[in-house]
């Protein structure tokens, strides 16, 4: 998955450092990055190459560190890409740092202001945070959990398309977990909403960072309890049908928890 990036190792310990030559700076716009790709090698621009300031770091990885500096940069060879387009890039550690650092930058960009009182927030020089110099409300990074299932049926498993998705593949029914929910009681819930259809047998799969969403990605397997004819809620499922596992679809790949728990199925292994 897009986070396995051993030998590498990812430290989100907040000790912010000077910049030094060859940490990372990754500039974001709405769904997109500054970078270069050749060969399906992605390159970002680093430092001194951009400048960055301790006021912008991020994480490490390894012994790099990354920042993000504030406003908007421009630099020759380098463009705009989507978020998405870097996934299955390499090396497979700066795929995980693009979407990672976008995470956090979303939450910077969209809050700016103290929801109590209006001021202007500030970095915490503490911890990842950001502290309104005025009444002291405190704001930490947005996760949103949500959570992939594997419904099962003998040797059958359950996929779907999405409505308002372009290009949409086949996919595990998902959802958000609401306030109040466990895990669990989201993943009893989503497919009797979507595609009108009882599970049982509920087991917890893994889990995924999805910065690009701000998500924390829950897989859990289950089967079918009973009938196993979906009746689709059309407003979010264009489609949904049960695939054997020698016709399950690869299209997805094992960046995303959802292409491993298919892939996983195709080989028999949940």
């Amino acid at each position: 998955m897009l986070q396995d990036i051993s030998p590498s190792r990812y430290n989100n310990e907040f000790k912010p450092r000077q910049p030094k030559d060859g940490d990372g700076i990754l500039v974001f716009g709405k769904n997109t990055v500054l970078a270069k790709a050749s060969d399906n090698v992605l390159s970002i621009p680093r430092f001194p190459l951009l400048n960055a300031s301790i006021d912008d770091f991020l994480f490490c990885i390894d012994d790099v560190a990354f920042y993000c500096p504030k406003g908007e940069v421009s630099l020759e060879g380098y463009e705009m890409m989507s978020t998405r387009a870097v996934f299955r890039m390499l090396p497979k550690e700066l795929p995980f740092a693009v979407t990672t650092g976008y995470h956090i930058w979303s939450w910077r960009h969209y809050h700016k202001f103290c929801g109590v009182c209006g001021t202007t927030l500030q970095p915490s020089e503490r911890e990842r945070a950001l502290v309104c110099p005025d009444c002291g409300h405190t704001i930490y990074p947005d996760i949103h959990p949500a959570v992939n299932i594997a419904i099962r049926n003998g040797d059958r498993l359950l996929l779907a398309k999405h409505q308002g998705v372009r290009n949409s593949f086949y996919a595990l029914i998902a959802g958000f977990i609401e306030v109040g929910e466990t895990a669990e009681d989201t993943v009893r819930r989503e497919p009797m909403e979507e595609v009108g259809l009882r599970v049982k047998n509920i087991r917890y799969f893994g889990s995924q960072p999805w910065g690009t969403a701000g998500n924390l990605q829950l897989g859990f397997v289950c089967d079918v309890d009973g009938s196993d004819v979906p009746h689709i809620d059309e407003s979010e499922i264009a489609e949904a049908r049960w695939f054997e596992r020698s016709e399950v679809p690869t299209e997805l790949g094992t960046h995303s928890i959802t292409g491993t728990m298919i892939e996983a199925f195709r080989r028999g292994e949940i």
